[in-house]
Order: structure tokens, then C-alpha cells, then sequence
């Protein structure tokens, strides 16, 4: 496994779960439901990506957004 590309996904707020599905092989996958939450995910992460890239860079509507996710994240660790 890519611990470089783990840090990376963990950097984006994705979960343990969420990223053991973004670095499954495409090859690996054999149902129709992780196909399709995969394709999601991977969605998902090009748009947080940006996000993040742009926050970092100075933009504030980004620098917002990204607080948002943040804190979703956050709201999400203490449900459960």
C-alpha cells in the first residue's frame, strides 16, 4: 500500500474506509456497488483536491469550503 497516497486521501478527510475503496485496484473490485461508491469517491476527491489546493493558496471562498469540510469531518468523529 502507497502510505504516501494514504496521508494524502487522510489529508482530504476521507476515512479509513472510504480511503481502503479509492486505493482498491480496479481489478479487485467485483460488485457493482463498490464500482459505482468508488467512482463517487473518486469524484469526491478531484473536488476536495481543488478545494484544498486553492485554500492553500490564498482564496478565501476556498479557505471557507475547506473549514466546512473540516468540520463536517469533525461533527462525523463525534457521532459516532
Amino acid at each position: 500500500m502507497d502510505l504516501q497516497k494514504v496521508q494524502e486521501l487522510s489529508e482530504l478527510m476521507f476515512t479509513e474506509d472510504q480511503i481502503r475503496i479509492i486505493l482498491t485496484a480496479d481489478g479487485d473490485i467485483n460488485d457493482f456497488e463498490t464500482a459505482m461508491l468508488k467512482g463517487r469517491l473518486l469524484s469526491l476527491y478531484n473536488i476536495r483536491k481543488s478545494i484544498y489546493q486553492m485554500a492553500k493558496n490564498g482564496s478565501s471562498p476556498a479557505q471557507k469550503e475547506w473549514l466546512a469540510i473540516v468540520r463536517e469531518d469533525e461533527f462525523k468523529k463525534r457521532q459516532q
